[in-house]
């Protein structure tokens, strides 16, 4: 079996994005085709156009604008990390110690 060294779990997932480049710069319509708490995949642009570093935001999410770091790139593709996860609701599960009264 590989050895999956992510921290996070990633799902598939095909929904529209757009970078946000700032300093005035248009921003640029993708497609997320994988996402984590972590990061994304993101489809659709030229890479070697985009910076190191944008904003990515989820068109579906409220809520969603991320700081992203470009860690892989290919012609129409490239892999981001998010600079601070998204919130998860999961609680940590414990073990519950039942008392007597």
């Amino acid at each position: 079996m590989a050895d999956d060294r992510r921290q996070h779990l990633r799902v598939e997932w095909f929904d529209t994005g757009t970078v946000e480049l700032g300093n005035g710069l248009p921003q640029r319509p993708c497609v997320v085709t994988n996402l984590s708490n972590g990061g994304a995949k993101l489809s659709g642009l030229d890479a070697a156009t985009l910076p190191d570093e944008f904003i990515l935001r989820l068109t579906s999410s409220r809520n969603s604008a991320r700081k992203c770091q470009v860690i892989w790139r290919e012609k129409h593709e490239l892999g981001v990390e998010f600079a601070e996860p998204f919130p998860t609701s999961a609680k940590p599960v414990g073990r519950r110690v039942m008392t007597a009264r």
